[in-house]
């Protein structure tokens, strides 16, 4: 039988005629990327799911900044063509941190908005090799020194988990007034597992009780029961293996906050059970 592979990717263009563009990377030893870069063709058919994220700008934005993380550089791409398009006339500066100069994607056509939009600029981070003309090192407040008016710009964060909780660190830490928007395509370190302990599973669709523990992921346990709940990337990222919440309390693995309301929908991936708890699976 075949194998119900799914991947979440960033939409990087949005075309009048209906097209959509995404933005594919190869992975070395990947099983999906590789393959839709090397074998898919016109004619075929793929199937989505429903989009998903929260990162956007309000139009009537004074300015925005947009720092981006290695791959984190491709939703905010969509976005900063789609806001181009529209005549936002506002400033918009990029930061994309990148290891080395060749890990730089998209730059031709950066290069080229920039050259286009007289409010758009696009500068660069090498956080592993260090070039002359081009910023370097993590994130730190020097890279913000040519931003104007920071203060008062929207501020859009994407990469990894940890790039992610720097930049929220230091806008907490420096109390600047800009709103900031985030999102991780990385899952963020989980907290010290709390104390093992028996409770009941009730995955009420299946018609199964069983017994499970308070340390693993919901997803993890349904496994184990030979159940195949719908997932993806089994970091709390691409929320495809959301389901219900019928009863009980889960805890997010990430930040240990817990849940109780019936009915609320709880990602299987990253919340355990904190006592017995029925799902609808």
């Amino acid at each position: 039988a075949g194998v119900r592979l799914s991947r979440s990717y960033s939409l990087t263009a949005l075309h009048a005629d209906g097209r959509l563009e995404i933005a594919i990377k190869r992975q070395p030893g990947g099983r999906v990327s590789p393959h839709l870069l090397d074998w898919l063709a016109v004619g075929q058919v793929l199937e989505l799911g429903p989009a998903f994220g929260e990162l956007r700008w309000d139009a009537r934005s004074p300015g925005v900044l947009l720092l981006a993380a290695g791959s984190g550089i491709t939703p905010l791409l969509g976005l900063l063509r789609s806001a181009l398009a529209q005549g936002f006339s506002a400033p918009i500066s990029v930061l994309h941190y990148v290891r080395e100069q060749g890990q730089r994607a998209f730059v031709a056509e950066l290069q080229a908005l920039q050259a286009q939009y007289a409010n758009l600029q696009v500068r660069w981070v090498l956080t592993g090799a260090p070039l002359t003309a081009e910023l370097q090192g993590r994130f730190n407040a020097a890279h913000l020194i040519e931003v104007a008016e920071l203060s008062q710009r929207q501020v859009l964060a994407c990469g990894s988990a940890g790039f992610v909780e720097q930049v929220q660190q230091w806008w907490r830490s420096a109390g600047q007034g800009s709103a900031l928007q985030v999102e991780a395509f990385t899952p963020p370190r989980l907290l010290a597992t709390a104390a093992r302990r028996e409770v009941r599973l009730g995955f009420v669709r299946s018609q199964q009780s069983v017994v499970g523990d308070t340390r693993r992921s919901l997803l993890e346990q349904a496994e184990s029961q030979g159940l195949r709940p719908a997932h993806g990337c089994r970091q709390g990222i691409c929320a495809s293996c959301t389901c219900v919440l019928l009863a009980g309390v889960v805890r997010d693995l990430r930040s240990g906050a817990l849940f109780d309301e019936p009915g609320q929908p709880i990602r299987l991936c990253i919340s355990a059970p904190h006592g017995d708890v029925a799902i609808d699976l």
